[in-house]
């Protein structure tokens, strides 16, 4: 199984280098900056945060009950 949406890497264009990278044990179905040092994950069942700052990987914020959709 290919681990593409389980594969997340944040590079700093600028000076060329990898900030950090961590592999998910799901796949992301969704992600977006919610502030400048701060990345959303969303997956099937939960909701993370991860930032840039420290040397954490992710927080989660909270577990979905309801599987994310998309309204055509």
């Amino acid at each position: 199984m290919p681990t593409a949406a389980k594969t997340l890497q944040i590079f700093n264009i600028e000076m060329k280098s990898k900030v950090k990278a961590h592999t998910m044990t799901e796949d992301v179905q969704f992600w977006k900056w919610i502030s400048v040092n701060t990345v959303a994950l969303a997956t099937d069942t939960a909701v993370y945060h991860w930032s840039m700052e420290g040397l954490t990987t992710y927080a989660v914020c909270f577990l979905q009950t309801l599987r994310l959709c998309t309204v055509a």
